[in-house]
């Protein structure tokens, strides 16, 4: 079975996704660190909106098969370049 990781900023829905993805019950919790179980690596909003902590992205990244970025087009110009079906922080660009 493949792994996904959930890449977005706080509050896109990342965790809402995990649990329904393996039928829990949808409560709201504030992911505070990555969260790797069998088929889904959900990542804290911060990661993927601050320099410091988006390197960590990379590094989860690479456990995963597929990358699912849950987002709104403001996010995803705000803080990636989109390149065809790619999208690259800009934090690693800076």
């Amino acid at each position: 079975m493949k792994k996904i990781i959930l890449i977005g900023r706080s509050e896109c829905g990342k965790t809402t996704l995990t649990q329904a993805l393996k039928g829990e019950k949808i409560h709201y919790h504030k992911t505070q660190y990555v969260n790797n179980f069998d088929v889904i690596i959900d990542t804290p909003g911060e990661y993927a909106e601050t320099k410091q902590l988006s390197g960590a992205l990379a590094v989860y990244g690479c456990e995963a098969d597929v990358i699912g970025l849950l987002s709104i087009d403001l996010f995803l110009s705000t803080y990636f370049f989109v390149t065809g079906h790619v999208a690259y922080p800009k934090s690693f660009w800076k």
